[in-house]
């Protein structure tokens, strides 16, 4: 009796405490791909729609879409430095940035990636590494040039998607090998 008591109260503990409630803020959007928190406002790339949007999350629920770039092409993947967001546009092979502190920002190509084409960006002082799935590369550009050209550092295979950094290393998740690679002592990491 003491086994079915305590089989139930573990089952009823874990229906209680293992599944975090999921309200949906926002509906109807195409194929929302990365998300960018800035203090309270979440800029949000929507691959589907070809824009970048923002929306405060202090905001009610719905919050209000502020549309930040449209007509973009494919925006998979945007990271928020400073005052700078950042933004990849896989469509073009092109990463872009966009002076958030002005109050009519213009985007500007900050590299056209040529054959690479970018799916997550990652920034860690002067550097911006870059995955290529694709291309089974981690490419970076030094983001104080005034010409950026793309650098491969690693051929990663099984198409490279999220990047991380812990104290001197890169962490590279891979989606069709199932492995996490880590780069070890990679120059020019901060």
């Amino acid at each position: 009796m003491k086994r079915i008591f305590n089989t139930l109260l573990f089952c009823l503990l874990l229906s209680t405490t293992a599944f975090a409630q999921v309200t949906d803020i926002l509906t109807g959007l195409q194929f929302p791909f990365d998300a960018a928190l800035d203090g309270n406002d979440l800029y949000v790339a929507e691959l589907g729609g070809d824009r970048i949007f923002r929306i405060d999350i202090t905001d009610p629920i719905p919050p209000t879409i502020d549309p930040i770039l449209t007509g973009l092409g494919n925006p998979a993947s945007l990271t928020v430095e400073g005052d700078i967001l950042y933004y990849s546009e896989s469509n073009f092979n092109r990463i872009s940035s966009l002076d958030l502190s002005q109050t009519n920002p213009t985007p500007e190509v900050v590299v056209n990636l040529g054959g690479f084409r970018p799916d997550n960006l990652f920034v860690d002082g002067d550097f911006m590494y870059i995955s290529a799935g694709q291309q089974n590369q981690l490419v970076r550009i030094n983001l104080t040039d005034a010409t950026p050209t793309a650098e491969v550092v690693a051929s990663i295979t099984g198409y490279p998607l999220g990047i991380a950094k812990f104290g001197d290393d890169l962490y590279v998740s891979t989606v069709a090998s199932f492995t996490l690679p880590k780069l070890l002592g990679l120059p020019g990491l901060t």
